[in-house]
């Protein structure tokens, strides 16, 4: 199985460094990690339908 690397634009990795540095949430990150995820749950679904598979037992994240 291929890995995902994800990366933003300059910009918001920019923005996302000044929110460290000031606090409080990062909303560039929380966003790539909502759509990372949306990513690999439908990587794991195209999968098990290639392989024949009737369910996902187990997922954690």
């Amino acid at each position: 199985m291929e890995a995902l690397i994800q990366a933003k634009h300059l910009g918001k990795d920019i923005a996302a460094v000044f929110r460290t540095i000031v606090g409080g949430e990062i909303k560039e990150y929380t966003e790539m990690m909502s759509e990372a995820r949306e990513i690999a749950l439908k990587r794991m679904v195209d999968k098990a339908e290639e392989m024949g598979a009737d369910a996902v037992v187990n997922l954690r994240f």
